[in-house]
């Protein structure tokens, strides 16, 4: 009896033992998934900001530079020119400014959103490049529940991508309705 209780102690003891082991192995599979996350997370960040980098320099050397070849420039319609150049890529350099501050809202989980009733094609008025025609598809009318300021920053950078990879032709947006969202797409020339 003595030898039985005994028996019973020790498989109990057994049981607890193996439990916490197992408990531990899968708390260490835990930390090793988090570990990875961890690395997978700081190597996107590295990434992101070595693209930042090269983001921001080159609108901030276009603006440099044209500034600096402006002051010599004695033509009026070359200095126009340089001057709208540098105002574009001021206004692109204040964009990226604006994105990256934006994401930390994000991560921050500091956005604040406003929703509004918005016509879409009424935002995508951008001022297009010469020899680039922007087509809007016909579709349904849309007015929509969203927070103006990010669809629009949304929408903008769809466009402004396109713009970007296009010489010439045609940039066409439009969007469709599904079920339970609504998809936009750009396609260029």
């Amino acid at each position: 009896l003595t030898m039985g209780g005994g028996l019973a102690i020790l498989m109990i003891i057994c049981c607890f033992l193996g439990y916490i082991s197992y408990s531990r192995h899968r708390y260490g599979l835990r930390l090793e998934r988090a570990k990875e996350k961890a690395e997978e997370a700081d190597r996107l960040k590295s990434a992101f900001l070595a693209n930042m980098n090269h983001e921001i320099r080159t609108p901030l050397n276009a603006i440099v530079g044209f500034s600096q070849v402006l002051v010599d420039e004695e033509d009026r319609e070359t200095r126009l020119e340089f001057s709208n150049i540098i105002q574009s890529n001021n206004e692109l350099l204040q964009r990226l400014i604006g994105d990256v501050l934006d994401l930390s809202k994000i991560e921050s989980n500091s956005m604040p959103l406003i929703y509004k009733e918005l016509d879409i094609y009424s935002m995508i008025l951008l001022r297009m490049p010469s020899g680039i025609e922007l087509r809007l598809n016909d579709c349904e009318a849309l007015v929509m529940e969203a927070d103006k300021n990010r669809l629009t920053q949304i929408l903008t950078n769809l466009l402004t991508n396109s713009i970007k990879h296009t010489e010439k032709g045609f940039i066409r947006f439009g969007y469709k309705r599904t079920a339970a969202s609504v998809e936009f797409f750009v396609e260029d020339s």
